[in-house]
């Protein structure tokens, strides 16, 4: 399969396949990112920096098998080539591999990024760039053995960059951890949520135990936990929205609704007191960031990257899931004032603070390479 390459410079959007297509992108780019597929929220970062700085994606595929329609979205304010149309998850590993080397032959970047170390399009990239290379890390590494096959080959990696652009600090202190001595630059996010307007931000409004769950029904969620933490808790008048799913259904007071769009996550939130994640492993938790931009409280466990954006008491509490009788006296000592105090420390500015933050950070660290320039 051909590159789709769509420049988005001079002449405005346009798609080109075959050999001719490079003939469409520059050849100096500041910074040139290789990741998977063409996510909302890597979109929205991705635009945010191309109003700054000389910007080229290369996404692996257009698409994924495993994600809802509205996770994926068109890019349009940026450079960008799609190796294969299809999904990411189908994509034909060899033609990728091929169409990235002629890319790479051409293009010479200040910094090239990938976005990941478990596939061979990101070994690749990293082996021949002639440029500095970094790594965007999004795992936290909780449960990461540091030794064994699997750790001898990320540190391989880690031998062939030069920066970490790290999600938050769990995952820098990772890399430490990886014996990673290169710089690390703090992002404090994965990419930039679809903010609601400010008119759709939640009112004040009187605390009725009504918590939401939004994600998929998978181990590591530790749904499990979270359904026997509200049927223990029933009897009180407690009661979870669960968003996530095929189907929906009443159980109790756990109330199935399946999936919701985006659009929809809103008014969603605003029918809430708290969102609750009660993660064993979640490498950041955009849910997170939606919920507390839209002025509702958060309950999250620590093993979420996103729970450093959450103060204890302030804007929600970090949840003890070891216990679930612990975990279950927590959320009966909420009161009134406290959900009341904690839903006024929620809503968009800070999250609007925490992203300009997030795009300076790959400035600096394209400013941190000496004799470059800066932005």
């Amino acid at each position: 399969m051909a590159a789709i390459v769509n420049t988005a410079y001079d002449e405005g959007p346009r798609e080109r396949s075959g050999p001719a297509a490079a003939t469409a992108l520059k050849t100096e780019y500041d910074l040139v990112f290789i990741t998977h597929l063409p996510s909302f929220y890597k979109i929205n970062l991705y635009e945010q920096l191309s109003r700054r700085s000389r910007v080229l994606v290369v996404f692996l595929g257009a698409s994924s098998t495993i994600r809802t329609g509205d996770f994926v979205t068109s890019p349009k304010a940026f450079d960008h080539v799609f190796l294969s149309d299809g999904s990411v998850e189908g994509r034909p590993t060899v033609a990728n591999l091929w169409q990235l080397w002629r890319l790479l032959r051409r293009v010479r970047p200040r910094l090239l990024l990938v976005n990941g170390w478990e596939l061979p399009e990101f070994w690749l990239a990293l082996l021949l760039a002639g440029c500095p290379r970094g790594l965007v890390m999004e795992t936290t590494g909780l449960g990461v053995s540091p030794t064994g096959l699997k750790s001898a080959v990320k540190k391989l990696v880690l031998g062939r960059v030069d920066l970490v652009m790290a999600s938050g600090q769990m995952h820098a202190e990772f890399m430490r951890r990886m014996g990673f001595r290169g710089d690390v630059f703090v992002t404090r996010g994965v990419g930039i949520i679809n903010k609601p307007a400010r008119a759709q931000q939640q009112a004040v409004r009187p605390y009725a135990k009504q918590f939401l769950y939004v994600g998929r029904l998978a181990p590591e969620k530790n749904i499990d936990f979270l359904f026997a933490l509200f049927r223990r808790l029933a009897p009180e008048g407690f009661t979870l929205t669960v968003a996530g799913g095929e189907s929906s259904f009443q159980d109790g007071n756990i109330h199935h609704v399946g999936y919701q769009a985006n659009d929809r996550m809103p008014e969603l939130f605003a029918a809430h007191d708290f969102l609750i994640l009660p993660s064993l492993s979640e490498p950041w938790g955009l849910v997170i960031e939606e919920s507390l931009s839209c002025g509702t409280a958060v309950v999250v466990s620590e093993a979420c990257g996103a729970s450093e954006l959450v103060a204890h008491g302030v804007n929600g509490l970090l949840l003890d899931v070891t216990q679930l009788e612990t975990a279950a006296a927590q959320l009966r000592s909420i009161t009134v004032d406290d959900h009341q105090r904690m839903q006024a420390h929620c809503g968009r500015a800070a999250i609007d603070a925490k992203d300009e933050g997030q795009v300076q950070s790959y400035l600096d660290a394209l400013n941190s390479l000496n004799g470059r320039g800066s932005v």
